[in-house]
């Protein structure tokens, strides 16, 4: 059987800023039902995510489109309701967030053009969080409780097939003095996660002008 992978992109929005979430999922058997993931990650993902972020900020849908065996459309699933986070407190600057570590698994799989490397680790950044999870640049600890929550929901097999993992769209080996790699237009190596950090404070500066501003 061949593999499945799928990318999800979470849309969120709070004052007129997009924040976008980006994982991916595999079915290491193919076939996947990808209406089920989405169905999954809005019932199971985003709850926890809610409970780390301000009442401001709202998860408004899915951006989601296969990148492997094939590179297709990104097709989107807007949420009849928004849903909005559950903390009240006072929110924190909109560049800071809660940044979380994927712990890979020790075998990559490589894929059609794919690098013999290992894969680096990923991770991802939670916005929208109040300044009362943090003192002194230390999380709260009912946000690393939280944190847990969300890692162990993120573990888990979602839509009955898709875990989590870790994707490089690189094409071949770096060469020592060489040209940047190219990258594919579907994933060139994977692999799956063991485990997720507990989260750290952590910003998320753009460097691209006007990016995620939604007018």
């Amino acid at each position: 059987m061949v593999a499945q992978i799928i990318e999800l992109v979470d849309v969120q929005i709070q004052s007129g800023q997009e924040y976008l979430n980006v994982t991916h999922w595999v079915d290491p058997d193919g076939g996947g039902d990808v209406d089920a993931l989405l169905t999954d990650y809005h019932d199971n993902i985003v709850p926890l995510m809610q409970a780390m972020q301000h009442t401001s900020l709202t998860h408004t849908g899915l951006r989601y489109r296969e990148v492997y065996p094939t590179a297709g459309l990104q097709a989107e699933q807007i949420y009849g309701t928004a849903l909005a986070g559950t903390d009240g407190n006072e929110p924190a600057p909109s560049f800071q967030t809660l940044s979380f570590k994927f712990a890979p698994v020790p075998t990559t799989t490589v894929l059609s053009g794919g690098f013999t490397g290992h894969i680096k680790r990923g991770g991802m950044h939670v916005g929208g969080v109040t300044v009362s999870g943090v003192g002194g640049n230390v999380v709260d600890a009912g946000l690393i409780t939280a944190g847990a929550a969300l890692g162990t929901g993120l573990l888990a097999t979602q839509g009955g097939t898709f875990d989590l993992c870790i994707v490089s769209f690189l094409i071949g080996n770096k060469v020592r003095n060489g040209p940047p790699r190219a990258r594919s237009h579907t994933v060139t190596a994977w692999c799956g996660v063991n485990d997720i950090s507990a989260p750290s404070w952590s910003t998320q500066n753009s460097r691209k002008v006007l990016r995620g501003r939604v007018f």
